[in-house]
């Protein structure tokens, strides 16, 4: 019977406890980790979308940029001595008319660090000179005579200079063209530091982010890390997986670790403006607003769980000593029950329990058969023997 009893109160608590977790615990505990989710989600996105808004800016700023200096590389057309000079096809030694007007365009931009005019054999250098201009022409000529004069923006070469110098720059060229068709190549050298002093932003190279300007060809134009400008790409991700003219990419580089690749397209050039940063730097608000959450989630189980603790000590427990006491009261024993802690019902409802007690026993003379029990088990007696007999004439 104690077993029973015992299994009655623990179903009861089991009951309370099943109930409070599935209607006030478990959504509670839901719904806090997806409001959290859903924010921590949109703070990355947010991070995310700030780097391709100022990609697109800087993108524009280098066409702005670009568009400058394709006007004036269209100078040498402009240029009444310097037009005649190409139209003649006597690409001697540049008249002093045609060399003012070119040294005149390469002063006017302070990026611009050499000009070259190359008819064939024939090369003719303003500015600054570099000994391997000739194979920098094997390389990239056919490429620019194919476009049949319209600009085409070569990238980041390491050139030789004098004096063992080894600047970085990317050209603009274009084919020469005369009445007659294509007589010559001209290039413009300008340098790629100059250029990264036109897009510093504090935002592409904060804590682990770097900026990489991406020629369509992998070679890397311009980078924060000066050691990769001019050098062929060798990052975590390929150019055929930048999609689109923007957008983002998830990567997981070497041991592990986690970055994102924000990207914006030039449409001029085909280059891409890139901002590589490590995921956990972009979500650190995220980071630390779900350790809040971490912790705010032990705080309220740990509430929880004193909670239950108080409801079993308030209501479970002398719940259950009141419904074990009232059985023992069915067996004819009576005896008082701890008061329970509080002033609620349960300790009110005890208490009367406990003051009945004395008068059920003092008005129960049950053991010697003369009380309210003892006659009424004796009137039960006696009316089954007269129905028995009764049964017994009957059968006779």
């Amino acid at each position: 019977m104690r077993r029973g009893r015992i299994r009655i109160r623990n179903k009861m608590g089991f009951q309370i406890v099943t109930i409070l977790i599935f209607t006030i615990i478990l959504p509670s505990i839901f719904f806090f980790w997806f409001i959290v989710q859903r924010y921590s989600n949109d703070l990355l996105s947010a991070a995310i979308s700030e780097r391709e808004n100022l990609l697109e800016a800087i993108n524009k700023s280098i066409s702005l940029h670009f568009d400058n200096v394709q006007e004036l590389s269209m100078t040498i057309y402009y240029d009444t001595s310097t037009k005649n000079y190409i139209d003649g096809h006597a690409y001697e030694e540049p008249s002093a008319a045609v060399e003012e007007a070119l040294v005149t365009i390469l002063n006017s931009r302070q990026s611009a660090e050499s000009m070259a005019l190359c008819f064939g054999g024939e090369t003719y250098v303003y500015g600054k000179s570099f000994t391997n201009l000739q194979r920098y022409r094997e390389q990239y000529e056919q490429q620019v005579l194919e476009r049949e004069g319209k600009c085409v923006w070569l990238p980041t070469n390491v050139m030789q200079g004098s004096f063992a110098r080894k600047p970085k720059d990317y050209a603009l060229a274009r084919a020469i063209n005369a009445p007659d068709g294509q007589v010559g190549v001209f290039y413009m050298f300008l340098s790629s530091d100059h250029l990264w002093k036109i897009l510093t932003n504090p935002l592409l190279t904060e804590g682990s982010s770097h900026y990489y300007l991406l020629a369509p060809d992998g070679r890397i134009v311009m980078s924060d890390l000066d050691a990769l400008t001019g050098t062929d790409m060798q990052l975590d991700f390929t150019l055929a997986q930048l999609d689109g003219q923007s957008g983002h990419l998830l990567i997981t580089g070497e041991g592990g670790r986690r970055q994102v690749a924000t990207y914006a397209r030039m449409e001029s050039t085909g280059w891409v403006s890139v901002i590589l940063a490590d995921r956990d730097e972009l979500y650190s608000n995220a980071i630390s607003l779900m350790r809040l959450a971490r912790s705010f989630t032990v705080f309220y189980l740990m509430v929880l769980i004193a909670g239950n603790l108080a409801i079993y000590a308030f209501i479970i427990k002398p719940l259950g000593r009141l419904s074990e006491s009232m059985e023992h009261v069915s067996q004819g024993v009576f005896q008082e029950i701890q008061i329970p802690p509080g002033g609620n019902e349960i300790r009110q409802l005890t208490e009367s329990y406990n003051d009945l007690t004395p008068n059920i026993t003092y008005a129960d003379p049950d053991a010697s058969g003369k009380g309210p029990r003892g006659r009424n088990r004796e009137k039960r007696t006696a009316h089954q023997g007269a129905v028995y007999a009764d049964r017994t004439a009957f059968s006779v």
